[in-house]
């Protein structure tokens, strides 16, 4: 760990050296809540995105039992990739998708820092199939 600091701070005494203006990168931070599309569904939190990593971090609500799990979907994107998607459900610890009231903290950790989009989403108890609320762009 102390060799890869002597290194960086060589690099950059170098940049300066040689007239490059040597700047740290620095972290972009906000929030995300997607669009209320289910009554029964809650999700927000907040996020930070570097130039090579975005995390994110909140929270998901279930506000009761309605044949549904309540779930969040993220889409990350970069530019000449395709799109990755990221879904949080409640599930028991057996590993069971859950239906009742419930609220659980959510977080992930992608090296995608293109865009951001997140959506309510419901998954169906008995069948299995999800359905999703309206998109939004949070960068």
């Amino acid at each position: 760990m102390r060799r890869i600091t002597k290194i960086g701070a060589a690099l950059a005494g170098a940049g300066v050296v040689m007239g490059m203006a040597v700047a740290p990168a620095e972290a972009a931070t906000g929030s995300w809540k997607p669009t209320n599309w289910y009554t029964n569904v809650g999700a927000s939190g907040s996020y930070t995105r570097t130039s090579t990593k975005t995390t994110v971090k909140g929270k998901l609500a279930d506000y009761r039992k309605d044949g549904y799990t309540a779930c969040v979907r993220f889409l990350f994107t970069e530019p000449g990739t395709t799109g990755l998607y990221w879904t949080a459900k409640i599930m028991t610890t057996s590993g069971y998708h859950y239906d009742g009231k419930a609220t659980v903290n959510i977080s992930v950790v992608t090296s995608r820092t293109g865009h951001m989009y997140v959506q309510e989403c419901g998954r169906n108890i008995k069948t299995g199939k999800y359905s999703y609320g309206k998109g939004k762009r949070i960068f």
